[in-house]
């Protein structure tokens, strides 16, 4: 009774595929380095890659010597500034307002 079922599989799916039209078996993986596991450190392997690494930080401009100040009511003071800096090649322009405010009854400039 087995049998005819097991021809009529065998007639639905046809011979098996040769073997240079089959997909290629997944290669095993293998870590980048050989590590012996430990519990308190941890061992990152990878290939290096120029599109893994970061940009460098942009040069810090020094302020400049004399910035626009003016006096607050109460002894605090203020400042306003222009920058700009060049982040990964893109140019941004900024406007850096600064306020001294004195608490408590320490010395005031």
């Amino acid at each position: 009774m087995v049998l005819p079922y097991l021809l009529l599989i065998q007639q639905a799916f046809g011979p098996p595929v040769p073997a240079a039209l089959r997909a290629p078996a997944p290669r095993p993986t293998r870590p980048a380095c050989s590590v012996t596991p430990s519990a308190t450190d941890i061992t990152v392997c990878a290939r290096r890659g120029p599109s893994q690494r970061l940009s460098s930080l942009p040069d810090q401009t020094p302020e400049p010597a004399n910035p626009t100040t003016l006096r607050l009511p109460g002894g605090g003071s203020g400042s306003v500034n222009a920058a700009q800096s060049n982040i990964s090649g893109f140019t941004g322009q900024a406007a850096k307002v600064t306020l001294r405010i004195p608490f408590g009854k320490g010395k005031r400039d």
